[in-house]
């Protein structure tokens, strides 16, 4: 019997509601399949537990990030204007869904490895290592400012998903500027984090 692709997207859009409510381990299984509208039998039609409703927003949600996050491998040489491009796109996508912001900063913060780690795993392979080897790059290419991959991988990927995360905590009360006013932003922090000219 094939899966409902109905019923098992309300139950991930059900668990990424409460998740950016509450981060990613928040919501029993139970209480998905209430504000999904199923039973929890229907439930574990669609999901053999908790970690592969995980799994499953990962795939979605990282899967997305990282088809945007892909031209940085192409950015040769690297440069400030192809990062800052690529991350106002990220921004822009992450401020329109500001559960996936926070589901993904849970999964990237959260000390929970076990429900989480498949998640986190394809976050870091996925998300935070093309930044990392564009950082590296870049850097070594004199295109930034010396500076280390890692703090400087978490910044940038801090400054991406921190407002609309906290929007979507918040009940989707948070900051939300509009997408040029939020690129601006990108565009200023980066030249004045990384630009080669900044010490």
């Amino acid at each position: 019997m094939g899966i409902s692709k109905g019923a098992r997207d309300r139950i991930l859009d059900a668990a990424l509601r409460l998740f950016s409510r509450g981060g990613a381990s928040a919501g029993s299984l139970r209480a998905i399949g209430a504000e999904a509208g199923l039973h929890n039998s229907s439930l574990f039609h669609h999901f053999a537990g908790k970690r592969a409703i995980h799994d499953a927003l990962g795939e979605r949600v990282i899967g997305e990030a990282a088809s945007r996050l892909a031209l940085l491998e192409s950015d040769d040489p690297p440069g400030l204007d192809g990062l800052i491009a690529v991350l106002g796109d990220l921004a822009e996508g992450f401020s329109a869904r500001p559960p996936d912001a926070a589901f993904l900063l849970s999964v990237l913060v959260s000390g929970d490895a076990g429900a989480l780690a498949g998640a986190r795993a394809r976050a870091e392979r996925d998300l935070l290592a093309p930044i990392w080897s564009w950082v590296v790059r870049a850097r070594d290419a004199g295109a930034i400012r010396r500076v280390r991959p890692q703090p400087t991988t978490l910044q940038l990927m801090g400054l991406i998903l921190l407002e609309p995360a906290w929007g979507a905590q918040a009940g989707g009360a948070g900051l939300r500027p509009a997408a040029r006013a939020r690129r601006r932003e990108i565009d200023a922090w980066v030249r004045g984090a990384l630009g080669p000219g900044t010490a």
